[in-house]
């Protein structure tokens, strides 16, 4: 997927009238909470946070205005302007969007609907996993940064989007930062993603 390089564009060129968010139509609610996150006031930035953890994402749905608010994030975490605090917040809402389409999670689906989220062409959760490269690309500038919490939150990020079969080639790459970042993280939930996914890709040796 390709697009508008700066932030303010993709909100400003996308269609929100046609999109969804919990709480009904995406427009105008959505556009203009996720604006704040670009704005230096924290309310404002809180404010988009919010929106797009419990509004977008609504387990086991993913509503579709999502799916322009992840072009967006995935373009904002490599904006200068944006803090290092909001950039890790972001990349974790990545990682959470990411899972949130993941093989797993269209199980629970089905379970609780009767049917799968991706029967339909058009459905948010393809749309989703059609932009995971795109995605990758966002997380993946974000790697090396010098920032350890924005480094943390890009690396688990880019683990769970590798996770899709599209990116499988990305896991090698992964697997010295998981090893040197994430097995040695003090948040228990990277430790395990660590584990999970150098026992999923074949890495004997687990965590260092």
């Amino acid at each position: 997927m390709t697009g508008p390089s700066d932030p303010r564009r993709i909100l400003a060129e996308t269609d929100w009238s046609g999109l969804e968010n919990r709480n009904g139509p995406a427009y105008p609610e959505t556009p203009d909470l996720l604006a704040g996150l670009a704005s230096e006031e924290q309310a404002a930035s809180e404010a988009g946070i919010f929106h797009l953890t419990y509004e977008l994402i609504d387990y086991p749905n993913v509503h579709t205005a999502a799916v322009p608010a992840a072009h967006y994030v995935a373009v904002l975490v490599g904006d200068p302007r944006t803090g290092n605090r909001r950039r890790a917040d972001l990349l974790t809402w990545l990682a959470t969007l990411a899972g949130a389409v993941s093989d797993a999670r269209e199980r629970d689906f089905v379970e609780l609907a009767g049917y799968s989220p991706m029967d339909h062409p058009t459905s948010t959760f393809r749309k989703v996993r059609d932009i995971r490269p795109h995605l990758f690309a966002g997380v993946a500038a974000c790697l090396d940064d010098p920032d350890p919490v924005v480094r943390e939150a890009a690396v688990a990020a880019a683990v769970v989007l590798a996770e899709a079969p599209e990116l499988a080639s990305r896991r090698a790459m992964l697997k010295p930062l998981i090893k040197d970042v994430l097995a040695v993280s003090s948040s228990s939930a990277h430790r395990q993603l660590a584990t999970t996914a150098l026992r999923s890709w074949g890495d004997a040796s687990g965590p260092a």
